[in-house]
């Protein structure tokens, strides 16, 4: 994921950073959360109840997420070398 962001958007200045988080957090987390959500569920033998627990705690878990994750990202698109920033994002999460 990160390979494709430094691909499609170049640069480390404030504009692209944040360019680079907001694909990071409003495709790929959106996606990667209801993912992790439903594979849970299935895991649990509880495939039944995904949509229920999508609709409960869907949007809460992804506030959370960019609460934390937003100015993280900025931060490591801006400031990390991008041969660390994976390493980084481990660091935060």
């Amino acid at each position: 994921w990160y390979g494709l962001l430094g691909k499609y958007v170049s640069g480390t200045n404030l504009f692209s950073s944040l360019k680079k988080m907001a694909c990071d957090q409003f495709i790929f987390a959106p996606l990667f959360t209801g993912v992790i959500f439903s594979s849970l569920m299935i895991l649990e033998g509880k495939a039944a109840k995904i949509l229920e627990k999508l609709r409960h705690d869907y949007w809460t878990t992804m506030l959370t997420n960019w609460t934390l994750w937003m100015p993280a990202q900025v931060v490591n698109f801006s400031f990390v070398p991008a041969r660390y920033q994976v390493l980084f994002a481990n660091g935060v999460g």
